[in-house]
């Protein structure tokens, strides 16, 4: 009797996508480059808060790294407002801006991450790892609450039917 090896299936997480918004073309290219080393893909680079929003919309990336300050009508605080609100796109910040009044207005937006440039490979990775963990607990206890809600809405249905 022969035995076959038996290969145990391995599983593939896809990349998880990122969308890179930020003005400068240097340091656009430096954030995707290292964002490729670390292993995620990026979804697009943009230059600009509203081409972030659009690219959000046709590509529904898993996260958005954004600059705050950037030109045009929507800053990277508007955009994020946008992304996270309406589209349920996590955002991190990655700003030359650590001041207060910065990080006040930026935090108004509830942002998943805030990572100060020049900022660490490391330091980008592992923010962006939580951020992923906590958009999972967000996930999951959004849709805990969507079935407590149907449960509710069905009890009184239960209650006229007996």
């Amino acid at each position: 009797m022969t035995q076959t090896a038996t290969r145990t299936p391995t599983t593939t997480r896809p990349p998880v996508t990122v969308l890179v918004a930020e003005d400068d073309v240097l340091v656009a290219r430096d954030i995707e480059e290292t964002l490729g080393e670390l292993g995620y893909e990026v979804a697009s680079v943009v230059g600009s808060g509203r081409e972030a929003v659009e690219a959000a919309r046709a590509e529904r990336p898993d996260f958005a790294l954004l600059d705050i300050r950037m030109p045009g009508e929507l800053d990277g605080v508007d955009a994020g407002r946008v992304l996270i609100g309406e589209l349920d796109v996590p955002v991190v910040y990655l700003t030359a801006y650590g001041d207060d009044a910065t990080l006040e207005r930026a935090l108004e937006v509830r942002p998943y991450g805030y990572v100060v440039k020049p900022f660490d490979p490391r330091e980008l990775h592992s923010t962006l790892q939580v951020a992923m963990e906590r958009k999972k607990v967000e996930d999951r206890l959004d849709a805990s609450e969507r079935r407590l809600a149907a449960t509710l809405r069905s009890i009184g249905e239960a209650v006229v039917t007996t």
